[in-house]
């Protein structure tokens, strides 16, 4: 990387991609940010699953249904990144991706009562670490904030430019360019920006109003803090604060991720097909929400970070 390189780089303003929970809309951040477009994925699909809400108790069916549901959004995380530069020249019709039709037919891959081995990404003619952060604003006006940042990793690449350190983001390009012999959409090359699981949101009302901003750090687990945090609300939970600390349960395509409360449900989801790990999550969900004329806000327990109301 060169001087010439940093002074070339130029950010691209793109539209912020929305999705449906329950009678809000939620806006995310564009790609090459997937993190909120793959919690919508998530959230779309397990809604035609019959999950169109949780609470802070998960049963072994919810957790079955959520840990695939993220299967299948993971799987188009894999295809779909910088819509600059993909593999077949199509483009990415992110509209497309988070559309009714698609995730309906997407969520033909799940089996209800077992884990199914194989997900593939969709086709469609539309489509061509810890180290994270994330902040929750609102102010009197009702403005909100929804910010993650990220050098991925201590200190990124501890190379400091310019009084700022440089990310190490291209270990978020893939690790192997070629695929099944055809180049993946997301290999390392001249210009590309790296796909990333970040998923800043603002939730809106039926007349447009911000009612929640949230987001979270983690790595690719961001998707599922989120994807779980949103379900919760869509499932009546007004309380940030329980909101944030209730336990998570995922799959990014490998095994499925539960936290130690839900323990008890590893033999079933073992019976299931899954293969269950039981661990601690460093989580980093944040969270500001709207209490009638007031605000409240949360930050994940697990993890540095507070929630405060100035008045």
């Amino acid at each position: 990387m060169t001087l010439a390189d940093l002074a070339g780089y130029r950010a691209i303003e793109r539209a912020a991609p929305c999705f449906g929970l329950g009678a809000w809309r939620v806006a995310t951040a564009p790609l090459p940010a997937y993190g909120g477009i793959a919690a919508g994925q998530l959230i779309g699909i397990a809604a035609r699953l019959g999950i169109t809400g949780i609470g802070a108790v998960l049963s072994e069916q919810e957790i079955h249904l959520l840990a695939e549901s993220g299967r299948v959004a993971f799987a188009d995380r894999e295809h779909y990144a910088d819509p600059d530069h993909v593999a077949d020249g199509r483009g990415v019709d992110v509209a497309t991706l988070l559309s009714p039709d698609y995730l309906a037919r997407r969520a033909r891959h799940i089996d209800p009562l077992r884990r199914n081995d194989r997900i593939p990404a969709g086709h469609t003619d539309g489509l061509g670490g810890s180290m994270t952060s994330h902040v929750s604003i609102a102010d009197g006006a009702g403005q909100m904030v929804a910010m993650t940042t990220t050098i991925n990793q201590n200190f990124g690449a501890r190379i400091s430019v310019g009084g700022f350190y440089l990310n190490n983001a291209l270990t978020n390009f893939a690790l192997q360019p070629i695929s099944h012999g055809r180049r993946v959409a997301n290999a390392m090359a001249p210009g590309k920006r790296p796909r990333t699981s970040i998923a800043p949101c603002i939730v809106m009302d039926a007349d447009g109003r911000a009612v929640a901003a949230l987001g979270a750090g983690g790595g690719f687990r961001i998707i599922g803090y989120v994807a779980n945090a949103l379900l919760r609300l869509a499932g009546g939970m007004r309380d940030p604060v329980a909101i944030v600390a209730a336990a998570h349960a995922m799959n990014w395509s490998g095994s499925t991720e539960i936290e130690p409360v839900l323990a008890h449900h590893a033999a079933g989801l073992v019976g299931r097909g899954h293969f269950v790990v039981t661990r601690r999550f460093d989580g980093g969900t944040q969270m500001v929400l709207a209490d009638g004329g007031d605000w409240l806000a949360a930050g994940d327990p697990r993890r540095d970070g507070v929630g405060v109301v100035l008045r």
